[in-house]
């Protein structure tokens, strides 16, 4: 909740690939920070740019060419102190950022359905994403969160400052949490794949 998060803080799940868009979210939390100095930008996964021996992190650049395009826009942005890469994490480790995060930032630029955003919303966290693919039927924008146009990273910063400005009613949050777990309702899904298999096999008799 806004009283027992971190504030002006975002909790990413994924970075280490360009199709998961951390270049996009960095030029929206440089325009964020010129408001909120103390951004903290927190990102789970595995990541070599979260190493602190020069070699290493030089060794990880060459090998992995998007880190170190990932590096050069932090220290472009001068983002270096407000970014946190915190590595892989277990389920209650995840649990635990989520909830403490202010909000919760999807920037792909290709997505079908994000289990993160998913989880995110049944937590009641506040979520700005962007606009693609599956994210689409996952979230209503204005009603259970935010999205984004991936070529406007100004409205990424813009979403976010209206979430740390308390403009994002408690009931968006309610309503992206119930949206999700009909999303992810066990039984139904269960019934649903056993009613495909039962079609399938159906058909083939048939």
């Amino acid at each position: 909740s806004a009283k027992t998060c971190e504030p002006h803080s975002v909790f990413m799940t994924a970075s280490e690939y360009p199709i998961k868009g951390l270049h996009i979210a960095l030029e929206g939390f440089s325009i964020l920070k010129k408001r909120y100095p103390d951004l903290k930008i927190y990102v789970a996964g595995d990541r070599h740019t979260s190493h602190d021996n020069r070699l290493k992190r030089f060794i990880s650049s060459v090998l992995y060419e998007y880190n170190g395009y990932i590096e050069k826009l932090i220290r472009q942005y001068d983002l270096k102190d407000n970014i946190v890469f915190l590595g892989p994490l277990a389920a209650e480790e995840m649990k635990r950022e989520y909830l403490k995060a202010n909000a919760y930032v999807l920037s792909s630029s290709v997505e079908n359905g994000s289990n993160s955003l998913g989880e995110a919303m049944i937590l009641g966290v506040p979520c700005v994403t962007s606009y693609v693919g599956g994210v689409c039927d996952m979230l209503v924008n204005g009603a259970e969160g935010y999205l984004f146009p991936l070529n406007a990273p100004y409205m990424l910063a813009h979403y976010l400052e209206r979430v740390f400005e308390g403009d994002f009613p408690s009931d968006m949050c309610d309503r992206a949490s119930a949206h999700s777990a009909k999303t992810y309702d066990a039984k139904t899904n269960t019934e649903t794949l056993i009613g495909v298999y039962n079609e399938i096999i159906g058909n083939k008799k048939n």
